[in-house]
């Protein structure tokens, strides 16, 4: 068995709780293939669907399943207590058996993500802030210190280019400035070859279609490339990776958020 530690900028803990009778969602809320929320009656972009429930000490649960209710992931968020909140994302493949958990610090967005093959730890990644990585994979003597995170896609170029090119191809003039806040998530699935092979709007209820264009056709008219994700292995692999834009709200407090890859 494989041991990971890393020794950490950020201590997690995890604490246990009893199940609220009173916070069990009785409507099983349904979930496109990005586990984002979708209206009731697009039956043809249902991939999951969420139950949603609450411990004693307010932590929320959200349990993900298929359609055939397999479980497929779990999230726990706990409360906003001194700057700290955690949340855990336990996500299943389709034995039911673990394939990786990610503990984060929403209030920095710190996080550490490991990957399990039969039931054993055999990669991780943690993100200690400042773009910093560090990556650990079978083979390795020790954890690599990088600044990007590698078991996802990500440009074939410096990020700082890219975030340069996506601000200028997403401004709103003055008249074009939402007049409430949107959050737009665009998801780009990239294969092992680093080919795009779609590009979309992945949370369909977080925004008008007119603001979501904008940061679609953005990311649509980057010709640079992509390179692909590595598994806990070191194998390119086909997988998504996410693109977080908040925009909208007071003219006179105008400003565009973009935050890349979060957990």
């Amino acid at each position: 068995m494989i041991r990971v530690c890393f020794y950490l900028i950020i201590l997690f803990t995890i604490g246990s709780g009893s199940f609220s009778a009173s916070g069990q969602s009785i409507r099983p809320i349904p979930l496109n293939k990005h586990y984002f929320e979708i209206p009731e009656e697009d039956s043809l972009n249902q991939v999951f669907y969420k139950l949603v429930s609450f411990t004693a000490d307010s932590t929320k649960i959200e349990r993900v399943f298929t359609r055939n209710n397999q479980i497929n992931r779990i999230t726990r968020t706990s409360p906003l207590v001194d700057e700290y909140q955690e949340q855990t994302i336990e996500q299943f493949d389709a034995d039911g058996q673990l394939k990786s958990k990610t503990t984060a610090n929403l209030a920095n967005s710190k996080f550490i993500t490991s990957y399990f093959t039969n039931g054993e730890q055999v990669a991780q990644v943690m993100y200690r802030g400042e773009h910093k990585y560090s990556i650990f994979r079978p083979g390795y003597e020790s954890p690599r210190q990088t600044l990007e995170n590698d078991f996802e896609p990500r440009p074939n170029e410096k990020k700082s280019d890219f975030g340069f090119f996506l601000r200028e191809r997403t401004k709103f003039s003055k008249n074009e400035w939402p007049s409430i806040r949107h959050h737009v998530v665009i998801g780009v699935l990239v294969d092992e070859s680093g080919t795009v092979k779609e590009v979309v709007w992945a949370n369909p209820l977080g925004a008008e279609k007119r603001v979501a264009d904008k940061f679609l056709k953005a990311l649509q008219a980057w010709k640079k490339g992509f390179l692909p994700a590595m598994d806990e292995w070191g194998n390119p692999v086909e997988a998504w990776t996410y693109y977080h834009y908040r925009a909208g709200g007071r003219i006179e407090n105008a400003q565009l958020i973009i935050n890349f890859n979060r957990p």
